[in-house]
């Protein structure tokens, strides 16, 4: 028979269900063997508490913490603990736990709330909310939100999201592994199977399979397969690759893939529209190619370039030109790549002192073979003493630069903007 240890609180039926004796204005409807129960410590353990029905389920206190005003609606073994305000509806073993507070579950199995006040539980099944404020989870299987206040998953097998505030995860298809969002800020993974985003500040995964943003922040997959962008510094940041399979930007600021299959973009500001195993290797550059040939030459790939710099006045010898204008050189294979460049050069002291070349020239086996042809196009004023040409440097690299015999009282300036095209797997210069 169902007891009641004082007065002003009410138990409608059932069988050995129990509210005790300090809890005020509690209810239990029916159902066996549910409780709301007192504090162990002294004072009020679940004031102005409900049971609808079900079986053991119980409200109650935890060390400090109360659950007033609390509810569980039915189903079975569901424990609301040291939470006020918190809500189950049905289901099988939920749990509202460690002071989270206006928390809710609606139905599912085995759905653990903890120390996560204004948590959402719509109906999961052996998921979880640990440590998040205002965390949400509304559907599926096997999701966990930890130590991510404002983390949201929507349904799916699977999905994590681990100190992470403001990340998000639609949906996860789970083949191998989970879907995860880990030690990122307000990042965003739509569906998907096995798709990551670790340690990025708002990046962002629309869907495809096993995508992956590590440490680059503002960063974008679109979809696709196996793309990654995967930083190995603070400022490798702001790149994207909008579909494929098997892309990788890798240890780089700013870089893009738009779509293709194996494609790799590894310098800065570079980039990959539409191609087949094109890859950068230099600041700013430009490739694609023409894909993959097992039998003649590997792969052949175009690359688009600048190449800038100035020869400060008072100045007397060669000064290089660099990618950026300062430090990064156009640095080729050391071996089994043959290279063919191309570049229309401009170098100007003012704009009544210039002068206009094309430059044409090729190297293989890191450069050690090299042919080169310089025509000047168009000559201003062929009297200030300089021009821009190829210039021999160390191995694995190609140089041009500005030329000079005598000491320019005027700053030089040049330009040189051009192609240059990689023929994987031949060691013969082309000419």
């Amino acid at each position: 028979m169902a007891k009641i240890t004082r007065t002003s609180r009410a138990i409608g039926g059932g069988t050995g269900s129990v509210i005790e004796k300090t809890n005020v204005d509690s209810f239990i409807g029916g159902g066996t063997d549910n409780l709301i129960e007192e504090d162990n410590v002294g004072g009020n353990g679940a004031d102005r508490s409900f049971i609808g029905g079900g079986d053991s389920n119980t409200i109650g206190p935890e060390t400090g913490y109360d659950s007033d005003y609390s509810v569980i609606g039915g189903g079975s073994s569901n424990t609301i603990g040291g939470s006020k305000w918190s809500f189950i509806g049905g289901g099988y073993g939920h749990t509202i736990q460690g002071n989270s507070s206006h928390a809710f579950i609606g139905c599912g199995d085995v759905v653990d709330i903890d120390n996560s006040p204004y948590g959402f539980a719509g109906s999961p099944t052996n998921s979880g909310i640990s440590g998040s404020e205002c965390a949400c989870i509304v559907n599926g299987i096997n999701n966990y939100i930890t130590d991510s206040v404002c983390g949201a998953i929507v349904n799916g097998n699977s999905a994590i999201i681990t100190n992470s505030d403001c990340s998000f995860i639609g949906s996860s298809s789970m083949w191998t592994a989970a879907s995860s969002i880990t030690g990122s800020l307000d990042s965003f993974i739509g569906t998907g199977t096995y798709n990551r985003i670790a340690s990025s500040t708002r990046s962002f995964i629309g869907s495809g399979d096993s995508g992956y943003i590590n440490s680059s922040d503002y960063s974008f997959i679109g979809t696709g397969e196996e793309n990654t962008i995967e930083a190995g510094s603070a400022g490798d940041h702001y790149s994207f690759i909008g579909s494929g399979i098997y892309n990788t930007i890798t240890d780089v600021t700013s870089g893009f893939i738009g779509t293709g299959y194996k494609n790799e973009v590894e310098a800065a500001y570079s980039g990959v529209l539409s191609s087949a195993y094109a890859k950068t290797n230099w600041y700013g550059q430009q490739a694609h190619a023409t894909g993959s040939f097992t039998t003649l030459a590997g792969t052949v790939q175009g690359s688009h370039v600048l190449l800038w710099g100035e020869l400060e006045g008072g100045y007397e010898g060669d000064q290089y030109l660099y990618l950026d204008g300062a430090s990064e050189e156009l640095e080729v294979s050391s071996s089994l790549s043959a290279y063919h460049f191309d570049f229309i050069c401009q170098v100007a002291i003012s704009s009544a002192q210039w002068a206009q070349y094309r430059i044409q020239g090729g190297c293989a086996d890191g450069c050690d073979q090299s042919w080169f042809n310089v025509d000047e196009d168009h000559d201003e004023d062929a009297d200030f003493g300089c021009s821009v040409t190829f210039i021999d440097g160390p191995p694995d690299i190609i140089r041009i630069g500005i030329d000079t015999s005598a000491t320019q009282a005027a700053t030089v300036k040049a330009v040189c903007y051009g192609h240059i095209t990689e023929i994987h797997g031949l060691e013969v210069a082309p000419s």
